[in-house]
């Protein structure tokens, strides 16, 4: 029988697997990992496997499906002992233990690695003050994280955390179709998701910053003006962040109306009668709210802020309206305050803060909200913006940036 170095594959009956040779490896094995290639992820106290090539491997190795080492991952050398691993769902791994050091990086028990065992240095941890001995990856893109180390978090000292992960990448193609004073604008879903699903996005016109959101690929700015030349950027958001900027769409100026014919009708006699009085002008609904966002996000409760609409139809806005759902569910009744009860004086915003569903229902922990929010005048409401949150949950989360 072929000895086995720390690291065995056991058959369902329990007896090593006789197609698996394992390394020989220098030390113990604290963590293991599979891998959807069948291969394996493993962390531990070992330098080297007693192999050609494989005499630094830096507490963590990756090994093929029958025992051999993986000389396609090259991490470097970590100076202290490995306590866990875990694979990402986009291939990276996250690697805590005892380690200070990566190679040249002061990188204090906790790093992400690419698939090829480089650091990825897009992820930076938080100051981690002792070892970390479990890691896990969530459903939700987010990372737990536990061990011997204390952070401070909403004024308490913990042991565990929840790390934010990756926003979305920019979306790309951005076209634009433009209309009477509007765009249509439609663009391509970023290749990298980030950590998670995205959950909205929101196109913004330059100058002036006219915008629309959209849970889809495409949206329409309305309220741009005639002969002025504009160019629109995408931003992606989920639960982790938003993404840069897209790279612009090709420039436009918005169409002006065509002109209706002008009918001459037929001669007539002069009117001896008095001349009617010209009817006033026909008032129009507000536009959009703008710079629609969630400014505070608890567990029970969450603050929206808006702008007042790039135009008033004509007549002042008196107030404005607003409801709330929970994603995929049925729309609750609409309400509304006059504009001076939700305004904020020193930033020329509005907000509502919502803690209830419905007067018997409050909001709950960690669950994806939609918010609609539209401008009321004499004449009529205008469109409502609309916006996804989701609440936080009881875990603490302590942000990273990457």
């Amino acid at each position: 029988t072929n000895p086995r170095f720390r690291l065995a594959l056991v058959d369902s009956n329990g007896s090593p697997a006789v197609e698996f040779t394992p390394p020989k490896l220098s030390s113990s094995v604290t963590s293991i990992a599979l891998l959807s290639d069948g291969k394996y992820l493993v962390g531990g106290d070992f330098n080297d496997a007693g192999c050609s090539g494989c005499n630094n491997l830096a507490k963590v190795a990756r090994v093929n499906a029958k025992g051999s080492i993986d000389t396609g991952f090259t991490p470097q050398g970590l100076n202290e002992r490995v306590r866990s691993v875990a694979v990402l769902s986009d291939g990276k791994y996250l690697v805590g233990g005892e380690f200070t050091d990566v190679g040249t990086a002061n990188l204090d028990h906790l790093v992400r690695l690419n698939p090829d065992g480089s650091i990825d240095t897009g992820f930076t941890p938080p100051a981690l003050n002792q070892d970390v001995y479990s890691v896990a990856a969530l459903s939700d893109g987010k990372y737990l994280i536990g061990g011997f180390f204390t952070l401070s978090v909403g004024g308490k000292e913990t042991r565990v955390a929840r790390l934010l992960s990756d926003p979305p990448g920019p979306p790309t193609s951005v076209t634009i179709d433009a209309g009477d004073g509007s765009a249509v604008v439609s663009w391509t879903t970023p290749s990298s998701p980030g950590g998670s699903e995205i959950t909205s996005y929101t196109a913004t016109a330059a100058p002036g910053g006219a915008s629309c959101t959209s849970t889809t690929n495409s949206c329409t700015i309305t309220g741009l003006t005639h002969g002025t030349s504009y160019t629109v950027t995408v931003t992606a958001t989920n639960a982790q962040g938003t993404s840069p900027p897209s790279t612009p769409g090709a420039p436009f100026i918005p169409r002006k109306p065509a002109s209706a014919p002008v009918v001459v009708p037929p001669s007539e006699p002069p009117s001896t009668s008095s001349p009617t009085p010209a009817s006033a002008p026909a008032l129009g609904t507000p536009g959009p709210v703008t710079k629609l966002k969630m400014t505070s996000i608890a567990q029970a409760q969450a603050t929206a802020t808006w702008k007042r609409p790039k135009s008033d139809g004509g007549t002042p806005v008196t107030k404005y309206q607003y409801r709330l759902k929970k994603k995929n569910k049925v729309w609750q009744d609409w309400h509304g305050k006059k504009k001076n009860k939700l305004r904020d004086i020193s930033t020329n915003t509005f907000s509502k803060t919502f803690q209830q569903l419905t007067k018997r229902k409050s909001l709950t922990p960690d669950t994806k909200y939609v918010v609609k929010v539209r401008a009321k005048n004499a004449a009529g409401h205008g469109p409502a913006k609309r916006l996804v949150f989701r609440t936080t949950s009881g875990i603490p989360v302590v942000a990273g940036n990457g």
